[in-house]
């Protein structure tokens, strides 16, 4: 069921018509002008152009494929599928009459018609009658449609004659030729002449009766109908303004899917940030209750540190200091700092001797004293004074490992 909200705008005899869906379809006269955007727009016969064809029973794409290469060969090159639709007919035999619709380039699109609008030639919302020719017009030109057994359109167009006459019936003439060539023959009765109700019949319908050798029936042009099913034609202009939304789009959801990455990365890094601080909160919640343990380890230190020289009194600062005075030159060398940090032993001397340098070097290196016991020399070069003095600083320290580190 179609929607009740839909809004129609259809060529008319003097001009556009703007019409909207009721109850069950049907389509019931609004003015254009209060017609925001037209949900179908009816493209008007001379833009359409419709080719009878007939396919052997196949798939819906070979059909779009076989079709397509029956335009080429017409010349009708480059056309994409929003170009052309076809319609087929006999669906349950083994070979369709089918019907190609073409739209030209070229023709304006009415303010009306906005980017969702949903397009159509005009002659989809008539209701044909079977072995009826419905001549109709629209603006200042008639257009003809012939319809097949089950009331679609089998072929139709925009007469090149002004009037419906002799002219007008020879163009129908050739047409329904044509169909018969094709093996397309319609069965044709009678040619019906809508017109509105408040214009008299067109002029030259007996001529138009004579020529053509059917009977001729006016009637009040009839309310339109909404297609029985979506084509997908579109002007060119549309489809340019849809190109464009949808890379507008396509950039959009690119910046958004970017953006909600950043989002998802500050998120883990805020859950990770929150979580890391619940683990600090815990651990100082859980050192806090461990400080009078802490109290009691702090003391037992240091009531170690006071006893450490009465069971080691080798590594006691008096011992050390000792052992570096034993081991320095009886004469002409002078200890300018002796100082340790926690495990590290720091020695300043000068000499102006650089043999007596070499050979306190060598007793520190060679020294099996207790002290030194564990603790590695780093003895770099001295440094000349300009007063003829080398002064040279050199410390001891236990090596450097992996746990140390």
């Amino acid at each position: 069921m179609k929607s009740s909200e839909e809004t129609c705008l259809i060529p008319g005899p003097s001009g556009p018509t703007g019409w909207r869906a009721s109850g069950k379809g049907k389509l019931t006269g609004i003015e254009v002008g209060r017609m925001k955007r037209a949900d179908w727009v009816a493209l008007p016969q001379k833009a359409v152009i419709t080719l009878p064809a007939r396919f052997p029973a196949m798939t819906p794409d070979r059909r779009e494929a076989a079709a397509q290469l029956e335009l080429e060969t017409l010349g009708l090159n480059g056309l994409t599928n929003d170009d052309f639709d076809i319609t087929t007919h006999d669906t349950d035999e083994k070979e369709h009459r089918a019907t190609i619709a073409i739209q030209s380039a070229g023709h304006s699109v009415p303010p009306e018609a906005g980017m969702d609008s949903k397009f159509a030639p005009s002659v989809s919302f008539k209701r044909l009658e079977p072995s009826e020719v419905t001549l109709w017009r629209e603006s200042d030109q008639w257009c003809m449609a012939i319809p097949a057994e089950n009331g679609r359109p089998l072929h139709a167009q925009a007469l090149t004659a002004r009037d419906v006459d002799e002219d007008a019936a020879a163009e129908i003439r050739c047409v329904l030729g044509a169909l018969d060539l094709l093996g397309l023959t319609p069965e044709v009765k009678e040619v019906v002449v809508e017109r509105p109700e408040d214009q008299p019949p067109p002029l030259g319908l007996a001529d138009l009766a004579a020529e053509v050798d059917l009977p001729i029936k006016i009637e009040p042009l009839a309310a339109p109908v909404l297609p029985d099913h979506n084509w997908r034609l579109a002007p060119t202009v549309i489809l340019q303004r849809r190109r464009e939304r949808a890379q507008r789009q396509a950039a959009f959801l690119a910046g958004l899917g970017a953006v909600l990455v950043i989002l998802a990365l500050l998120g883990a890094f805020a859950a990770r940030l929150w979580t890391r601080e619940r683990s600090l909160v815990a651990e100082t919640a859980r050192l806090d209750a461990m400080e009078s343990e802490l109290v009691t380890i702090r003391e037992a230190q240091e009531r170690w540190g006071l006893i450490e020289s009465a069971l080691t009194p080798d590594k006691t600062p008096p011992e050390i200091f000792h052992q570096i005075a034993r081991l320095m030159p009886p004469k002409d060398m002078r200890l300018s700092l002796f100082k340790i940090d926690g495990s590290t032993v720091y020695l300043s001397a000068e000499t102006k001797d650089q043999t007596l340098e070499g050979q306190l070097r060598q007793n520190l290196l060679d020294s099996k004293a207790g002290c030194f016991e564990g603790l590695q020399w780093d003895t770099p070069n001295s440094r000349q004074q300009p007063d003829g003095r080398l002064v040279f600083d050199w410390q001891a320290a236990p090596p450097v490992t992996e746990e140390s580190q």
